[in-house]
């Protein structure tokens, strides 16, 4: 029972961080740079590569080094590239204005963004 509910909080802080964190930082840049839609950071390469770096050496470090137990390194990074293709996805035509929708919201200590670095700095990594 215990692993399964260490099992549990791994995925759902999996997906807290890589999808809704990964999807909040990429929607704050890509209003920054003046883009209406995901799809269209598709090409922003340094956009694009900061996400990456946020993904791998903070984001899923993290979550591997506290959850050596339950989480599989191959899972974690085919769910971060995974991820990364839906947000990016044009058939899903998500907006950048919904994604920085309720911003200050996303900014409260248990929320994606500071949580998450919280997160990150307690597993000895730099967000």
């Amino acid at each position: 029972q215990a692993k399964e509910e260490r099992e549990f909080s791994a995925l759902k802080r999996m997906k807290f961080l890589l999808h809704n964190g990964t999807h909040a930082f990429l929607s704050l840049l890509g209003y920054l740079k003046g883009y209406s839609h995901f799809y269209q950071l598709a090409e922003e390469k340094e956009l694009l590569h900061l996400a990456h770096e946020m993904m791998n050496d903070e984001i899923i470090r993290a979550l591997l080094s506290n959850y050596p137990d339950v989480l599989n390194e191959n899972e974690v990074n085919n769910y971060a590239i995974d991820i990364l293709r839906r947000i990016l996805c044009p058939v899903f035509k998500d907006s950048i204005e919904r994604g920085v929708r309720g911003s200050l919201e996303k900014l409260k200590p248990e929320e994606r963004l500071i949580s998450g670095a919280k997160f990150i700095i307690s597993s000895g990594y730099l967000p």
